[in-house]
């Protein structure tokens, strides 16, 4: 999803029900980006779950974001409106990216050996010795414009992209209308803020083959500069969301960061669970994300793992800023157990516990004996 988010633009009108399921469609944007999902026909299109990485680079103001987004879909076509303070510059990228991530921020693994005792005859060890034992560990110009001026036209990533530049929201509602996009009234108040503050928008689009069962997508990276590193967090109020909903930020910068929602009318910290905070090393930051950030990412750089649960989002975005607290958060090491098991044979078992109690009878008749001798004469 760009930025993380995309709103699922309707798909356009299918003849068939087919559910899509799109997963790791990766955007990387430079600054800020907001992602509108549209369909075409109906807007019937609900997201499961969000993922996105951000690659920050404060010195030349740029943002690199790469989305990955999974939801669900009735239609033939579907497509996604992403919103950026500049032109972005678009381009495929790594698929695997996310699960490199991933991996790079997983706790570490610690094997312990633990006994455990089994009952058995002494003849059977060797069966409940392969039964039993165990180890093992388990272990991305003219003097009057036009009102929607198309600033870039591409294919990238099995999309066919389009960037829009709208000096009103209802030209732009109406552009996508005339262009097969889904333009209910609820887009035009999704849309506003972005047209006044004369960001771009590039939409997404994807047209499934009529002999095609599956979709076949790339990631695309979108990058493009921006004062302040952004994360669009908006949706429109109609949004259908999964009620297991769940949003992972990775974000890569010079630095631990945090988030906050803001808008002309809102500021507030983003209730956001920080899974991961810390430093990686350069060339495992290039291995992650690939060659493409040689020279996009700083010498040193973090990653700052956010992780929301929320289902209801405010009607205000996500910027990023440096952490006041500039402390590691790594996840404690998971811990595997591998089972020695012990066999303790029950012939010697009933054989120990039978001369015991054949002692204790006799110890017994010993002592009654020396404490009673005139009854033991008699």
């Amino acid at each position: 999803m760009a930025s993380y988010r995309c709103f699922i633009l309707s798909a356009v009108c299918g003849r068939r029900n087919l559910v899509i399921v799109a997963i790791a469609w990766l955007l990387m944007v430079t600054s800020s980006t907001a992602c509108l999902v549209v369909g075409f026909g109906v807007p019937d299109v609900s997201i499961l779950d969000e993922a996105a990485v951000i690659v920050w680079d404060s010195k030349n103001k740029v943002q690199h974001f790469i989305r990955s987004a999974n939801f669900v879909s009735e239609d033939q076509e579907f497509g996604f409106i992403v919103p950026t303070p500049s032109k972005p510059e678009l381009a495929e990228a790594d698929d695997e990216i996310f699960a490199r991530m991933l991996s790079h921020i997983a706790p570490p693994v610690e094997a312990r050996n633990r006994n455990k005792y089994v009952f058995s005859l002494l003849l059977q060890w060797r069966d409940f010795k392969r039964a039993f034992t165990k180890a093992g560990m388990a272990m991305a110009g003219s003097a009057m414009p036009e009102p929607v001026r198309v600033l870039e036209s591409k294919r990238v990533g099995g999309f066919d992209t389009v960037v829009l530049e709208a000096d009103n929201a209802a030209a732009l509602l109406e552009w996508l209308a005339k262009h097969g996009y889904d333009a209910r009234p609820e887009l035009e108040s999704w849309l506003e803020p972005y047209v006044q503050r004369k960001w771009k928008l590039t939409a997404f689009k994807y047209v499934r083959e009529q002999t095609s069962s599956s979709i076949e997508t790339k990631p695309v990276r979108m990058s493009f500069a921006t004062e302040t590193p952004f994360y669009p967090y908006r949706e429109p109020r109609d949004s259908r969301v999964g009620e297991d909903r769940s949003l992972h930020v990775f974000f890569v910068s010079d630095q631990r960061v945090e988030a906050n929602l803001k808008s002309d009318e809102i500021s507030a910290a983003w209730n956001a669970k920080i899974e991961f905070a810390g430093r990686l090393q350069a060339h495992n930051a290039v291995q992650i994300l690939g060659s493409w950030s040689l020279e996009n990412i700083p010498s040193n750089p973090w990653v700052t793992v956010f992780e929301d649960r929320a289902t209801a989002r405010q009607p205000v975005d996500l910027y990023f800023s440096s952490s006041r607290d500039q402390s590691q958060i790594l996840p404690p090491p998971k811990i595997i157990w591998r089972d020695n098991y012990r066999v303790m044979p029950i012939e010697i078992i009933l054989l120990v516990g039978g001369s015991l109690y054949l002692v204790v009878r006799s110890l017994r008749w010993v002592f009654r004996k020396w404490a009673n001798p005139r009854r033991t004469a008699q």
